[in-house]
């Protein structure tokens, strides 16, 4: 695929600088060929845009664009921990068209997937959320009754803090079983399944994907082929899984996780990937 699409690229080129030389058109097959690569293909985002002048097609098409890289990067949730994103080498296609009300200018605007990337700190710190405490002191001299409810408000912090430090330890355990159960060996039907429904988050639904692709495919809700038999992946900007659809070909589905039924308009305002075992 990549082969082919460099081949074309490289006669769409060699066109353009022979159009430049002789005053001929490039070859609409060659370029309408081209740009179903662009959108088919899966190695490249795209946006379009028509107006009456190229460069007004231009700026719409590069709007439409960054809107499908700002979702690109939202599949990535550890990117918002990089120091900066740079996204390369954005190329355009533009033609003239026929529309009723007069002729406009469409334009493509298109970059390939692997020239978006994150650079991160070598000193990048994990991060870590803990809520504040607050001291509790007096101006004036303690009294017993005070003294009593200072000590209360302490143990009362003090169990907060084994209460959070439980939590985290179970977490960590959870997480070093699911390691423990990855590495090095696939998981088979329901099991598969269950150690997905099991993630908390979809960096740990990656690594079960990567260590098990011969087994599963997967990707954004737009390259969804058959609807009926893929599971649904419904999660937050921060990567936090909400809810994981089941298959069927109706418009309510059971969540996975909480075993409730679901439509397509619950958690609409979340991010979306769909997978399907084999």
């Amino acid at each position: 695929m990549k082969n082919k699409i460099k081949h074309l690229f490289s006669i769409y080129l060699c066109c353009i600088a022979f159009s430049t030389t002789l005053g001929q058109e490039i070859s609409e097959s060659i370029k309408r060929e081209f740009e179903k690569e662009v959108k088919t293909s899966g190695l490249y985002l795209y946006g379009e845009g028509v107006a009456n002048t190229k460069k007004e097609a231009d700026k719409l098409a590069k709007s439409a664009l960054l809107s499908e890289i700002n979702k690109e990067i939202l599949n990535h949730p550890e990117w918002q921990f990089a120091k900066k994103i740079e996204i390369k080498d954005v190329e355009y296609l533009t033609e003239s068209i026929d529309l009723p009300r007069g002729n406009k200018i469409r334009a493509l605007a298109y970059i390939k997937k692997n020239n978006i990337h994150a650079t991160f700190s070598q000193n990048t710190p994990e991060v870590k959320l803990t809520d504040k405490k607050e001291e509790k002191t007096s101006t004036n001299k303690n009294t017993d009754k005070e003294s009593n409810i200072n000590d209360k408000a302490t143990y009362a912090a003090e169990k907060e803090e084994e209460s959070q430090s439980y939590l985290e330890d179970k977490e960590k355990q959870r997480l070093d079983s699911l390691n423990s159960t990855l590495e090095n060996k696939t998981l088979e039907g329901a099991t598969l399944l269950e150690t997905i429904v099991k993630s908390k988050t979809i960096p740990e639904i990656r690594k079960i994907f990567d260590v098990n692709k011969m087994k599963i495919t997967y990707g954004r809700m737009e390259t969804i082929v058959d609807t009926n038999n893929a599971y649904i992946i419904v999660y937050k900007n921060s990567g936090e899984v909400v809810a994981i659809l089941d298959t069927g070909a109706t418009n309510e589905r059971k969540d996975l996780i909480s075993g409730e039924i679901l439509t397509n308009d619950t958690h609409q305002d979340n991010l979306r990937i769909w997978f399907q075992i084999f």
